[in-house]
C-alpha cells in the first residue's frame, strides 16, 4: 500500500471518508499514468538544473521512469484505492527503487501543478485523436456528397417540403460542417505550461519553467497563482468545443431518423446497424442515431456541471475542482466514440435515389417558377401571388432548377472538397525518458 504523500506518523484515514474523497477519481487517474511519468521526467531534469540532484541522479529517476513506462504499456502500474492518486502511486514506484533518491522527487512540487501537467499533456493527444476522428467524418460525408452530386431530393423547411435540393447538398453541408469542427478543435491547445508553479505561491527551489515548457512543447509559463487557479478552465474550453462537433452529430442523426422512415424511405442503414423489437416483429429500428442524438445532451449536462464548479471559488486550488477531471474524460471519451459510430452509419447509410426523386413533387418547383417570372420582368411579388394562385408559367424542370443554381455551394456548384483540414501536429514527449537528453540543459 502506496503511503499518502501528505502521511506522516501513524495516524490512518477514516475508510469510509477515504472512499469519499477518492470517490471515481482513480479510474480517471488510470489513463493520466503515462502523463505522470512524462511529467516526473521533466521534473528530474528541472532538479537538476536548480542543482537539487546531480544529472547522475537525474539520469538514474528517467531510467526508473522509463521501466515504469514500459511496464504501463504492457498492461501494468493498475491503480488501487490506497494509492489515493496516480502521483502517489508513481511517487511510491520510484522510492521503492531508489530509496531516498526518489522522495526527493517531490522537491519544489505541488500536487495541483502536477495534475495539471498531466491534464495537458492527456489533452495534446486527445485533441490530436479528436481532431483525426473529424476529418475522417467529414471525408465520409464527402464521400456520399460526391457519389449523389446530382441525385435529387426535396429541401425542408419547418419540416416541410420547400424547394429542391440534392444528396450532394445534403450530405456536402454536414461534410463542411465538420470541417468548421475541426478547424476550431485545431486552435485549442495552447496553454501555458503549469509545471513548476508549485501550490501557485512559488517555491525556493526556483524551478526554470520556461526550462520546462520547452521540454513538454507548451507555451511559457506566466503568473504561478494563475496557473492553479486556471484549473478547470482549459478543460471548459475543450467542451465547448466538442458541443459544436456533438451538436452536429445530433442533427445529422435526426435526419438520418427521419429520412429512414417508412414515409420518407431516402436512407436505409444495413442490419448490421439495427436492432429489432422484443415484441413487434415487423420492426428494424436505427437506435443507433436515437443515442448519437442523447451523447449531445449527455455532454450538455458534463459542460454545465463543469461550468459550475468552478463558480464561487477563491483564487488557488481548491478540492471542490476534483470532479472536473471525471467530467473532462467521459466527455472525451465520449465525443471520441460518437465521432465514430456517426462515421460508421454514414458509410454504410444506403440513399434511396427513386424514393428521393419521388418525393420531389411539383410543388417543390414552385420558388423557382416564381424566380423565373422575376427574371423575365414580372416584379417579384406579383410573380409570388400568380404562382400561388395557380399559374403555370415559367415552367422548369427538377434538373434546370438544381444545375441552374450557380453561386458558390449551391446545388450546381457545389465545389466538394476544396479544403483539408490536417491532423495539428503535436510533438513526441518519448524522449523525455532518455536519461541522456538534455539533463539539466
Amino acid at each position: 500500500m502506496s503511503p499518502k504523500l501528505w502521511q506522516s506518523g501513524s495516524g490512518k484515514l477514516d475508510p469510509v471518508v477515504e472512499r469519499f474523497l477518492a470517490s471515481d477519481d482513480i479510474q480517471w487517474d488510470q489513463r493520466l499514468v503515462p502523463y505522470d511519468i512524462l511529467g516526473n521526467a521533466v521534473q528530474a531534469r528541472l532538479l537538476v538544473k536548480a542543482k537539487v540532484l546531480t544529472k547522475a541522479e537525474g539520469a538514474r529517476l528517467v531510467k526508473v521512469l522509463a521501466v515504469l513506462y514500459r511496464t504501463w504499456e504492457q498492461g501494468g502500474l493498475k491503480l488501487r484505492l490506497s494509492d489515493e492518486d496516480v502521483h502517489t502511486r508513481i511517487e511510491a514506484e520510484l522510492t521503492k527503487r531508489l530509496g531516498d533518491l526518489g522522495k526527493k522527487i517531490h522537491t519544489g512540487r505541488s500536487r495541483n501543478d502536477q495534475v495539471l501537467t498531466d491534464l495537458h499533456l492527456y489533452l495534446q493527444d486527445r485533441l490530436a485523436d479528436l481532431a483525426v476522428s473529424l476529418e475522417v467524418l467529414r471525408r465520409a460525408c464527402l464521400a456520399v456528397a460526391r457519389r449523389h452530386v446530382s441525385t435529387a431530393m426535396p429541401g425542408y423547411t419547418h419540416t416541410q417540403r420547400a424547394m429542391p435540393s440534392s444528396v450532394g447538398l445534403w450530405m456536402g453541408a454536414w461534410s463542411e460542417a465538420f470541417g468548421a469542427d475541426a478547424r476550431l478543435l485545431s486552435s485549442l491547445g495552447q496553454w501555458p505550461c503549469p509545471l513548476g508553479s508549485g501550490s501557485g505561491y512559488g517555491t525556493l527551489v526556483n524551478p526554470d519553467r520556461a526550462y520546462a515548457a520547452s521540454l513538454l512543447g507548451m507555451p511559457s509559463p506566466g503568473n504561478v497563482l494563475a496557473a492553479q487557479t486556471s484549473r478547470g478552465k482549459a478543460e471548459l474550453e475543450v467542451l465547448h468545443t466538442l458541443a459544436q462537433a456533438l451538436l452536429d452529430c445530433n442533427r445529422l442523426a435526426s435526419d438520418g431518423l427521419l429520412f429512414s422512415t417508412a414515409e420518407f424511405g431516402f436512407v436505409r442503414l444495413p442490419v448490421s446497424m439495427t436492432t429489432g423489437s422484443s415484441l413487434m416483429p415487423n420492426k428494424r429500428n436505427a437506435d443507433v442515431w436515437e443515442l448519437i442524438r442523447a451523447a449531445y445532451h449527455l455532454h450538455l449536462g458534463d459542460l454545465t456541471a463543469l461550468a459550475s464548479l468552478q463558480g464561487n471559488l477563491p483564487s488557488g486550488y481548491n478540492r471542490d475542482l476534483q470532479p472536473s477531471k471525471g467530467l473532462l474524460m467521459r466527455s472525451v471519451e465520449r465525443a471520441l466514440e460518437v465521432l465514430e459510430v456517426t462515421r460508421r452509419t454514414v458509410e454504410a447509410m444506403e440513399i434511396d435515389r427513386k424514393r428521393c426523386r419521388e418525393a420531389c413533387d411539383h410543388a417543390v418547383l414552385a420558388t423557382d417558377r416564381a424566380t423565373l417570372l422575376a427574371l423575365s420582368g414580372t416584379p417579384f411579388r406579383d410573380a409570388y401571388r400568380a404562382v400561388k394562385a395557380g399559374a403555370t408559367g415559367g415552367g422548369v424542370s427538377l434538373e434546370q432548377a438544381l444545375q441552374g443554381k450557380r453561386a458558390i455551394g449551391a446545388p450546381g456548384n457545389l465545389r466538394l472538397g476544396r479544403s483539408r483540414i490536417r491532423r495539428p501536429w503535436v510533438p513526441s514527449n518519448l524522449h523525455l525518458l532518455d536519461p541522456r537528453w538534455r539533463m539539466g540543459r
